[in-house]
């Protein structure tokens, strides 16, 4: 069994920096009520570096979290993100909502390109399986001003990604062809891009706004790309064959808020998807199977071995399995945001 610390947070540090903490693989911290865990979580990233995947049990405590980390970052420090689930029931043919759509591309893009993304995402998010990160290595199109683009591989292009030809463009996902302009709504961009061309070559990129499909003042650029409108591949037997975990880097780190509630979570949703696949058998043919297009609950805990982790506990309890177990005694309550705020210095 670990031994369990209480104290303040310098003892977690002088171990992780000690011989045997070095070679640490997992740790439970006790004791984190609230937003205290986003707090520790923002000092840790002062002390340590690499890539940070949060772990927590649905999408409300995903936003919570999120919320609670902005909050405490630091100027200079990369923006977290989310990686949303679906939000829509296994097997409905139900698309998800194209929001949803671009932050998880935008996620995955984020990690595969940065060493210190930090991803907060509920666990039915990460049980959905999608595009490899080869296809969406390859799936990146980028263009400038001056350049020649054949207009009918872009439009190829935009197809094959997911994006939707319309008459005017409004939502993410979409894109319109009118006479030498392309309007492309990628999921990585605020606002909608217009591409005018002459011939092949493309002239300028510019912004513009959806309400009134006028182009944004002085929103010139010189260079873009385009990600895919869709995280998963198309058509309803092929196998996406990835999950977000094959995107994760060795060296970073994967935080679980309250694991015994996400296990709970992850178990629940694969009887779902059991359910509503057998359903679903009933009334068509082309069904992916469950182990093609979602990680079963069993194998969350076998990715996770992959990784080193940090368990955040409510309770004075830690896994049984970590290798060191700091206990904290921080209560939550309204004020306590502000307290922190305060105390930030240079040491903790």
């Amino acid at each position: 069994m670990a031994e369990t610390i209480a104290g303040r947070p310098e003892s977690l540090w002088n171990w992780l920096e000690s011989e045997t903490g070095r070679k640490w693989k997992s740790i439970g911290l006790t004791g984190l009520r609230g937003s205290s865990k986003a707090y520790v979580l923002s000092r840790w990233r002062e002390r340590r570096k690499g890539a940070i995947l949060v772990i927590v049990p649905d999408t409300e405590r995903a936003e919570a979290f999120y919320d609670d980390l902005r909050f405490f970052q630091r100027n200079g420090e990369a923006p977290s993100s989310l990686f949303p689930s679906w939000e829509t029931l296994p097997y409905d043919g139900i698309p998800p909502h194209p929001e949803i759509v671009r932050e998880r591309v935008k996620s995955l893009f984020s990690v595969m390109r940065k060493a210190e993304a930090v991803v907060i995402s509920p666990v039915r998010a990460l049980m959905q399986k999608v595009l490899l990160p080869s296809d969406l290595k390859r799936s990146v199109f980028l263009f400038s001003v001056g350049e020649e683009v054949n207009r009918d591989d872009l439009v190829d292009y935009l197809r094959q990604g997911g994006y939707t030809q319309v008459r005017v463009v409004e939502e993410r996902g979409e894109f319109s062809l009118r006479g030498a302009i392309v309007d492309i709504y990628s999921p990585f961009y605020e606002e909608p891009l217009r591409l005018e061309f002459d011939g092949d070559r493309l002239v300028s990129i510019r912004r513009f706004e959806t309400e009134t499909q006028r182009s944004i003042q002085d929103s010139m650029t010189k260079e873009v790309f385009l990600l895919p409108a869709r995280d998963t591949p198309a058509g309803p037997l092929q196998e996406p064959a990835a999950t977000f975990f094959d995107y994760w880097r060795g060296d970073g780190t994967v935080f679980v808020d309250s694991w015994e509630e996400v296990l709970k979570e992850a178990e629940t949703f694969s009887r779902l998807v059991r359910d509503h696949y057998e359903k679903a058998l009933t009334k068509r043919s082309l069904v992916s199977s469950p182990e093609s297009a979602y990680l079963g609950s069993e194998e969350i805990s076998q990715r996770l071995d992959r990784f080193q982790t940090v368990f955040l506990e409510d309770s004075p309890l830690a896994p049984p399995e970590v290798q060191q177990t700091y206990s904290f005694d921080m209560e939550a309550n309204e004020d306590l945001r502000r307290e922190m705020k305060a105390s930030l210095s240079p040491e903790l």
